[in-house]
């Protein structure tokens, strides 16, 4: 098992237009799906079982309606994210002490930020 509803953390942000993103230098998260910036955003952790790690990803009310209301979608979405992230990541096995791991940064226990090259 990869991971399931009940393992992600899913925070509703009412306000974000009035949030910093301070990766792209603008107020409002994107959706990291579908790219719009909604005035309500949806901050998931996603928890991948087999790597034991999570990964923080901002998605719309459609996307995350997609992922979480359609079968198989959200195990498919969380393979994605692996591989996605050795994309960014290509030494991420090696990294010890991961928090979690975002679209383009990786946070450790000890608070180091790795960014990704992109």
């Amino acid at each position: 098992m990869i991971g399931s509803q009940k393992d992600s953390i899913i925070e509703v942000w009412k306000d974000n237009l009035k949030k910093y993103d301070f990766i792209h230098d603008h107020f409002g998260f994107e959706c990291d799906s579908c790219g719009c910036i909604p005035e309500t955003i949806y901050c998931c952790w996603f928890f991948d079982k087999e790597k034991k790690r999570r990964y923080l990803r901002y998605e719309c009310l459609n996307c995350s309606d997609k992922i979480f209301k359609t079968d198989g979608y959200l195990v498919n979405f969380i393979s994605v994210l692996r591989i996605t992230s050795y994309c960014y990541f290509p030494l991420i096995d090696k990294i010890e002490n991961i928090l979690f791991v975002a679209k383009h940064f990786i946070l450790t226990k000890n608070n180091d930020i790795i960014k990704a090259k992109l």
